[in-house]
């Protein structure tokens, strides 16, 4: 049968703006009863192999090992042996083995940062990716039944990656024609000047955002965008947008229960695959979907990009609805 990866990252939803806003905490122990939700689901649709990462918390080796059923004791579950940082590092380097195993899709629990670690090195695998972070644009809060049986019936071959994926967008920054770094959701210019516990909330440090999609319904820095434009991640083009202290002349949902007001100026649409420069004008720092990441002088320049180089989003509905007709659910 198929393959399956699934990564549960322990410190997604924990960061310093859960104090700066009205934020809920995703504790380790739902993280875990979604995992083993998962697990017990592809368990029960097929003979597959299940690889989880392990972790400082021992979140993902605990919701596998707290799983009763009889069947899943048969199932090929491992708990991958790898070197544990208790950082950024165990995502890459999890996704990295994950690629190298050349697994059939790759369940990602997290927020925005997560799911943009993970991208770092997925290649072409399918992802999932789940929400339980702090911004989560990019992952999505669905049950972990329905990521399960997704899961299981890419794994099955049932259904095809071309059927259900679509390509995401990503902001590429690059530096000497190097490329720095990437983000899936937002990019914005700080003038924090410290990468401290990374996670930027100041509003008033902030004077430029590129987003690959922003609306209104969402909350983060894409969303002080998103009160005056909406960029689907459909759509083949991302924006660009410049703020500043002047009087503000809209009203930002920054964080979860957090209004602020702002002041936007020169927005601008940015084609796929167009180039744009930015230079800075003094020293500070570029935060990448929510988390302060790249340290800048003044007078250095960047190059950025939006293309469709991010990772294969999988389409939950159109998954299953695949599935439903190949037979996923039927009594053999």
């Amino acid at each position: 049968m198929g393959t399956v990866g699934i990564l549960a990252n322990p410190a997604s939803g924990k960061d310093i703006r859960r104090l700066v806003s009205h934020a809920s905490l995703f504790t380790n122990q739902d993280k875990g009863n979604i995992v083993g939700r998962i697990v017990s689901v592809i368990a029960g649709l097929g003979e597959h192999d299940i690889y989880v990462m392990p972790d400082g918390d021992n979140l993902g080796p605990s919701a596998v090992y707290g799983l009763a059923d009889k069947k899943n004791d048969r199932q090929n579950i491992h708990i991958l042996d790898m070197l544990i940082e208790n950082n950024v590092n165990d995502t890459i380097r999890f996704v990295k083995s994950m690629n190298d195993l050349r697994v059939d899709v790759l369940v990602v629990l997290g927020g925005d940062g997560t799911s943009r670690a993970a991208a770092k090195t997925i290649g072409d695998i399918p992802m999932i990716p789940v929400s339980t972070g702090t911004n989560n644009v990019f992952p999505e809060m669905v049950e972990g039944t329905v990521v399960g049986m997704a899961a299981a019936a890419l794994a099955s071959g049932m259904v095809r990656p071309e059927e259900c994926c679509e390509s995401c967008k990503r902001i590429e920054i690059y530096q000497d024609e190097k490329l720095v770094d990437i983000a899936l959701i937002d990019l914005v210019v700080s003038s924090q000047n410290y990468l401290g516990a990374k996670a930027l909330w100041n509003v008033e440090d902030i004077s430029r955002i590129v987003a690959t999609q922003c609306h209104p319904a969402t909350i983060g820095f894409s969303a002080m965008i998103g009160c005056s434009a909406i960029v689907k991640r459909t759509d083949d083009f991302g924006i660009m947008a410049e703020f500043s202290l002047d009087k503000p002349n809209k009203k930002a949902a920054m964080a979860a229960g957090l209004i602020v007001p702002v002041h936007i100026k020169n927005q601008t649409k940015v084609l796929l695959d167009q180039n744009f420069v930015i230079k800075m004008e003094r020293q500070g720092t570029l935060a990448l979907d929510g988390e302060r990441e790249v340290m800048f002088s003044e007078g250095d320049e960047f190059t950025i990009r939006i293309t469709r180089r991010g990772p294969k989003r999988v389409n939950l509905k159109k998954a299953l609805e695949r599935a439903h007709a190949a037979g996923l659910y039927d009594m053999i």
